[in-house]
């Protein structure tokens, strides 16, 4: 999130601190399947200054790839 009248994005000035004080159960009916659903979100809150979104996440994938010895798409 950015507001215009601020010189970078909030997240970088922001603190924001969750937590749960009481847990709650939850039920969850899950089917059997052979994939995985991976969403890998690469946060980058340097803009420009930062390394690529492929430098962070490309190792990750291989990584997860070499142990399941799966294919994955990007």
């Amino acid at each position: 999130m950015r507001d215009p009248q601020l010189p970078h994005p909030l997240a970088v000035d922001c603190v924001v601190v969750r937590k749960q004080v009481k847990p709650v159960a939850v039920s969850a009916s899950v089917q059997p399947s052979p994939v995985i659903n991976l969403l890998i979100v690469v946060a980058r809150p340097d803009e420009e200054h930062d390394v690529g979104y492929r430098t962070i996440s490309r190792p990750l994938i291989e990584a997860i790839a070499w142990v399941f010895g799966s294919k994955f798409a990007d």
